[in-house]
């Protein structure tokens, strides 16, 4: 069972992200914003990481960067995002981020992707 550290500060939407992965079998461990992602992280070494990029006290970008800099540099990072402008993509792949996701986004996109990130570890 893969571990994922799911980062997002909507509410609603990480309560459906989680009960969604939890069916597909994947162990979920959730945050509300980068700060406690990235203490997340620490703790629980997830096998990838699927985080949003506005999120108040550590944006997404910035949570990237900084896990990038740690012994879990290798982890798998899916940014999950409205923000899709060209730069906005470049940026979040420049700083190490392995896939963008834009939201609304179809569970078999995430899925697909998730799958595949983790296949290669």
């Amino acid at each position: 069972m893969s571990k994922i550290l799911l980062i997002e500060d909507e509410f609603r939407l990480r309560e459906n992200l989680i009960e969604i992965l939890e069916l597909y079998d994947y162990e979920v461990h959730a945050a509300v914003d980068g700060l406690d992602g990235f203490a997340k992280a620490l703790e629980v070494e997830p096998d990838i990481i699927l985080c949003d990029v506005m999120m108040p006290n550590l944006n997404g970008l910035d949570f990237v960067s900084k896990i990038k800099q740690t012994n879990l540099a290798h982890i798998p990072i899916i940014l999950l995002t409205a923000k899709v402008d060209p730069e906005d993509v470049k940026e979040g792949l420049s700083r190490g981020a392995n896939c963008y996701i834009k939201k609304p986004f179809l569970t078999d996109d995430l899925l697909k992707n998730i799958k595949e990130l983790t296949s290669k570890i």
